[in-house]
């Protein structure tokens, strides 16, 4: 004798419920792979653009020098190494630069060298170039540079300052034919760090 199972409602529901979940699952899956695609595609697309933009920049060989200039010039360990930035720094500037003494003071102040005495060190986090709305027309190019850079005092971090400066780039020399101090946009001390000397 053979019985006829009765389905109960609430199990078609449930099973109704459950092939319309892996639908709805298998939809989303699909949809979300699809969305991967667009993505990395125009990741893709963005990428390219950008590094195409700026291998073109106009102001690419004046970003690069005032980077190795302001690393030259800011990079330190020692009174020698404080006192030869004009050396370190030639390749990057013209002489009206290099032989400017407002930018390359010596350390050596009361028969004493600073630097060395004071345990300073200094080193360059990063120098961007801004370049001037209005630039000249005879083929140099001007603007401002933003200078981050780190100190320690005795070995340990004092903090960091940003400073600015603006400069000229002669595109036919590729150096800074001038480079002028603004000022300091800010500092920010190490509080744990004591400035005075024992």
């Amino acid at each position: 004798m053979i019985h006829k199972l009765k389905a109960h409602p609430w199990i078609l529901a449930g099973s109704l419920v459950i092939i319309l979940l892996l639908s709805i699952n298998l939809i989303i899956v699909q949809q979300q792979n699809k969305l991967r695609s667009v993505i990395n595609k125009n990741r893709s697309i963005t990428s390219q653009t950008v590094t195409k933009i700026t291998k073109q920049w106009p102001f690419n060989d004046a970003r690069n020098v005032c980077q190795e200039f302001f690393s030259a010039y800011h990079t330190f360990d020692s009174s020698r190494q404080f006192n030869q930035r004009s050396k370190t720094c030639a390749p990057f500037a013209s002489n009206q630069v290099i032989d400017n003494p407002t930018l390359f003071q010596s350390d050596y102040v009361n028969k004493n060298h600073y630097v060395d005495t004071l345990g300073l060190q200094s080193k360059l986090s990063e120098a961007v170039f801004y370049p001037d709305i209005n630039q000249p027309t005879d083929g140099s190019q001007t603007g401002n540079v933003r200078v981050v850079v780190n100190a320690q005092f005795k070995s340990k971090n004092s903090g960091q300052s940003v400073l600015l400066y603006h400069v000229t780039y002669d595109s036919v020399t590729h150096k800074l034919t001038e480079v002028s101090y603004i000022g300091i946009e800010k500092i920010e001390a190490n509080s744990s760090t004591s400035l005075s000397s024992n």
